[in-house]
């Protein structure tokens, strides 16, 4: 490179590396070192800021890489990513885990620290395992003292035990959540390599699941049980694919012990092994037994622990009772076909190119479709579990059909950037947001709750706000606050014989008596204030 061109490759390399910056961080540190400007609380200004930067590096990158290959090839991250595609695959593919679980890990922990996990769904696994090694096997005060296994049929919980009787705080599942489901990227990427054979496309599918937004999303949901079988989903195909019949058998038994729900994943990895891959006896075997499983679940085991019938069907009872008039409502939602857009948009609709692997995403993507419950189908919760693990596994194989095409073969670089610039673009506001805005909202208040909330004795019944039971949650009793007008908070500290009461005033129930007047009704109850900052009240039975 001549002297007068230096200049120019600065240049270029400094703007990838500002627009680097932008995407990752959406300006957050600049903000911090008061060089520009907070631009607010919530995320959309943040989230527009990142989705320029992606922009702007889908334009410059693929034009550099086309009139100026020797400068791309030369630019600092592009010659970052190279190293770390030529690294032993193993240890590349551990790089990713272990900055992956480390950021979330930090995430969820300033989450917690700021009290903003939740008694749903945090508070109801964690004391269900605390109950558990005391010797009352997974019951929940949180859900009317029953079994938890009443609720969502997961005996996987049980795996957890001996975790939680080692940790005893809920700070271990949102520890050991991420853990286990960055584990991700160590089937996708022996699944990259064995598809397409080439070390791009398992790098570029380990960013793409580094930045996915669905799988992010779940881990800032608190703490669900079938999140930890993601990875398993991923390593049954492979298995499946190598001929390890005892180890995709042993995969889907535990997916299927994670929630009730994934017996519709296991049907549909049972359906593939006898169609797909002529392993009659295996497939049928999951074919037959999913269902079973299922319909047991529902109108057996659920009931008998719970005393009452399948909470969830409620959300599929206007489809049962209306029939096709009701489905073409459905059809013509115009919210569910943006659902659609919303799930194969990021990765180009790659996976409509291969027929039998999108029959692994249906399970789950029916399921939030034709639910009632519009929550299902956001990209904000956990509901897409179960179904992120295959729309990547569909859109490495559909890549793979259509690189079939000489004109896209010949082009598979460019392909590989268009891929991975559009899922980035669709990942939502950077990692550093969440995690700043969580960071953001520790504070001398929220750690004296922290700490006045570990004085309660743990023998204790204790009464409060949702955001608040996961910092006293290892306790038998424990309940939640309605959310609504028709209980007072007082009658309900002494309908369930509360000996401590706490209330705050930044979580009050909207829509519930004020404050001070459900002070002075439990004040003429019998109960005295031990501790009042700040909005903060403990009060125990006198």
């Amino acid at each position: 490179m001549n002297s007068r061109m230096k200049p120019v490759f600065w240049v270029l390399n400094m703007t990838v590396v500002v627009l680097l910056f932008f995407f990752l961080t959406a300006g957050i540190p600049l903000i911090q070192l008061g060089i520009l400007q907070n631009f607010g609380e919530g995320k959309k200004q943040y989230l527009k800021i990142s989705r320029l930067a992606v922009m702007a590096l889908g334009v410059l990158l693929p034009f550099l890489r086309w009139k100026l290959p020797a400068f791309f090839e030369r630019l600092w991250a592009v010659c970052g990513l190279k190293r770390l595609q030529n690294l032993p695959q193993g240890k590349m593919v551990f790089i990713f885990w272990a900055v992956y679980s480390a950021a979330m890990i930090a995430a969820c922990g300033f989450r917690h620290l700021a009290l903003e996990t939740r008694a749903f769904d945090l508070g109801i696994f964690a004391q269900a395992l605390w109950n558990t090694t005391q010797g009352h096997f997974l019951e929940s005060s949180l859900k009317g003292g029953i079994c938890l296994l009443g609720d969502h049929f997961s005996p996987l919980l049980v795996l957890l035990a001996p975790l939680y009787r080692l940790w005893p705080a809920p700070e271990s599942l949102l520890v050991v959540q991420p853990l286990i489901s960055a584990l991700c990227f160590f089937p996708l990427a022996q699944l990259a390599l064995k598809i397409s054979g080439n070390r791009k496309t398992v790098l570029v599918f380990c960013l793409i699941y580094f930045f996915y937004m669905p799988t992010r999303a779940a881990l800032h949901e608190d703490f669900h049980p079938e999140v930890l079988v993601e990875p398993l989903m991923l390593w049954a195909f492979l298995w499946l694919a190598e001929g390890r019949k005892a180890l995709f058998c042993l995969a889907l038994a535990l997916i299927l012990a994670a929630k009730e729900n994934m017996a519709g994943v296991t049907f549909m990895l049972g359906f593939y092994a006898f169609f797909f891959k002529k392993e009659r006896g295996v497939g049928a075997f999951w074919m037959i037994f999913s269902p079973l499983y299922l319909w047991l679940c529902v109108h057996v085991f659920i009931p008998s622990l719970s005393g009452q019938p399948y909470l969830y069907s409620g959300f599929y009872r206007e489809l049962a009772q209306g029939g096709v008039p009701a489905l073409w409502g459905i059809l013509k939602d115009s919210d569910r076909w943006e659902y659609l857009v919303k799930v194969f948009g990021p990765v180009l609709f790659l996976p409509l190119f291969d027929f039998p692997s999108l029959l692994l995403t249906l399970p789950v993507l029916f399921q939030n479709l034709l639910s009632e419950n519009a929550t299902v189908r956001s990209m904000n919760y956990h509901y897409m579990t179960g179904l992120t693990p295959f729309v990547l596994l569909a859109t490495l194989l559909g890549l793979e059909k259509i690189q079939r095409l000489e004109w896209l073969r010949k082009r598979a670089t460019f392909l590989l950037m268009g891929l991975l610039f559009s899922a980035l673009l669709q990942s939502g506001a950077p990692e550093y947001f969440y995690g700043w805005q969580s960071a953001s909202r520790v504070s001398a208040r929220t750690r004296m709750i922290r700490a006045e909330m570990g004085k309660i004795p743990g023998d204790a019944v204790l009464v409060t706000h949702n955001s608040l039971i996961p910092q006293a949650i290892n306790r038998r009793q424990v309940y939640q606050f309605d959310y609504n007008d028709t209980t007072s908070k007082t009658d309900m500290a002494l309908r369930e014989r509360a000996d401590y009461v706490v209330f705050d005033a930044h979580f009050w129930e909207a829509g519930t008596a004020a404050p001070e007047i459900e002070k002075k009704k439990l004040l003429t109850k019998g109960y005295g204030i031990q501790f009042e900052n700040d909005g903060f009240v403990l009060f125990k039975k006198m």
